[in-house]
């Protein structure tokens, strides 16, 4: 993280992707709506949390703090999280790990709740766990598979202030982009990374060639293939490194079976 007068700056930046979200707390309750199967899930994972408590001595461990948080956000109880997180921070605090929030994240992110995702990012220090690289990885990661890449791209430059970007960053943008087949962001994504210091590996290189195989591209798609012998990423069925790999003969197969070339 970078310092707080960088936080704040990129606090104001933000507003117009927080601004209007609030947060209550409705506690573990039984669910009255859900589908029967994830409801008959829930009420016993709820009947074993709510008995535990009684045992003397008993206190949960961070397994079962962590299910019973991903059943809930499952299940879009996420007063109820919020609730399952503060009495984690009164009765258990060592339990609080940045991996309790990346699973919040990642259920708002699948539902498509961007404001709500980035707010956790902004809660967590209120909970002794400060935001790094990682979990700044993971919102952008998963706000870009669920269709939010613009989203995720605005988040990116305006936070560019607090956190060290990272080759995980770019790829998952790259990866957005490529999804939604804006592939001259997807370009431009690439020059940033180069820009930056890095290198594509096989993942940027598998992105960009499905984004041009699905657009019918082929010509494109055989453009990035040279390119990865130039640089030396011979052709074989490993992915290690840089090396072309099964994927990506597989992406130009389809490519070429689809649009019939």
């Amino acid at each position: 993280m970078h310092t707080s007068q960088s936080r704040t700056q990129s606090s104001s930046n933000n507003n117009h992707l927080l601004s209007g979200n609030t947060r209550t707390g409705f506690g573990l309750v039984r669910l009255q709506t859900a589908p029967d199967d994830d409801q008959t899930l829930y009420n016993h994972s709820h009947d074993e949390f709510a008995g535990d408590v009684e045992k003397p001595g008993y206190r949960h461990s961070y397994e079962v703090y962590k299910s019973m948080i991903k059943i809930l956000g499952k299940m879009r109880q996420f007063g109820a999280v919020w609730a399952l997180i503060e009495e984690m921070r009164r009765d258990n605090p060592q339990l609080i790990s940045p991996q309790v929030f990346v699973v919040l994240m990642r259920r708002f992110a699948s539902d498509r709740m961007v404001k709500k995702a980035i707010q956790v990012l902004y809660e967590m220090p209120k909970y002794g766990c400060e935001p790094d690289e990682y979990v700044f990885g993971c919102l952008l990661d998963d706000l870009c598979k669920n269709g939010c890449v613009k989203e995720a791209a605005l988040l990116f430059e305006d936070m560019s202030v607090w956190f060290t970007t990272t080759l995980r960053h770019f790829t998952s943008l790259l990866y957005g982009w490529c999804k939604e087949g804006q592939l001259i962001e997807a370009k431009f994504v690439l020059v940033q990374m180069r820009e930056a210091g890095f290198e594509p590996d096989i993942v940027v290189y598998n992105n960009l060639l499905t984004g041009y195989a699905q657009l019918g591209k082929m010509s494109d798609a055989f453009d990035v293939l040279k390119e990865m012998r130039r640089k030396g990423c011979e052709p074989n069925a490993t992915s290690s490194g840089c090396e072309a790999d099964v994927v990506t003969y597989t992406t130009l197969i389809s490519g070429f079976c689809k649009w019939d070339l």
